[in-house]
């Protein structure tokens, strides 16, 4: 089960991560991000401007999130990051934290790659005259 202050966290942030991911990519430092994210209306969840520390934790978990929402993309087609419920997410999260880091975009390729083989072998299967339907 999720540790209770880190979904929580995830619920109160999770609208915010785009935004500063987006802040980040343009070169604010952690501490202008925050000023502008304070300057937009985001807020901790007791209504406190957002500080330094707490941006990077949002940092942590905007990018673990970027992460999970390309697996969940390779591990469930036609499955969106908003069919999943708050629990769920905070799963995908974790297991990313977890999981030895590896470039996404090689994971992605490869597990695309994977999926591509099987639907090949399906296809010689079945059209090897073996499959009888």
């Amino acid at each position: 089960m999720p540790e209770g202050n880190s979904l929580r966290f995830l619920a109160v942030y999770e609208h915010a991560f785009p935004r500063l991911l987006e802040l980040i990519d343009q070169g604010y430092t952690q501490a202008e991000a925050a000023r502008v994210l304070n300057d937009e209306g985001i807020r901790t969840s007791t209504g406190a401007p957002l500080n330094q520390p707490t941006v990077c934790r949002m940092l942590k978990f905007a990018r673990q999130r970027q992460r999970a929402q390309q697996v969940v993309a390779v591990e469930s087609p036609g499955k969106t990051w908003d069919d999943l419920n708050m629990v769920e997410r905070y799963q995908r999260i974790e297991a990313i934290e977890q999981a030895p880091r590896i470039d996404d975009s090689d994971f992605v390729a490869r597990e695309l790659n994977k999926q591509l083989e099987e639907q090949a072998q399906a296809i010689r299967y079945a059209t090897s005259g073996k499959f009888i339907g």
